[in-house]
């Protein structure tokens, strides 16, 4: 059980989500714990194996956000940089 305490909620909820469990969206990381400790597919080894799967895949899901917004950020700096080339031709 003690694993549950490296997800965010965010990943708490996917987690319940993978076992197919209703997670209301007011419910606390506290209540999103106790849901899953109580589900009838809760079998330790298996969901602390599923929990690391979500938190990676989350994990590598915002590199890649974060990769395209600096590949955005350059790509603008580029353009202002021909822009501003253009200009003094």
């Amino acid at each position: 059980m003690v694993f549950l305490t490296k997800g965010k909620k965010e990943d708490l909820r996917r987690l319940a989500w993978e076992m197919g469990l209703v997670v209301a969206q007011d419910l606390r990381i506290l209540n999103i714990k106790q849901l899953i400790l109580n589900s009838k597919k809760y079998e330790e080894n298996s969901i602390k194996n599923l929990l690391m799967i979500v938190i990676e895949e989350l994990l590598e899901k915002n590199k890649e956000a974060e990769q395209m917004a600096e590949q955005e950020r350059k790509k603008a700096e580029l353009e202002t940089e021909l822009e501003r080339r253009k200009d003094e031709n």
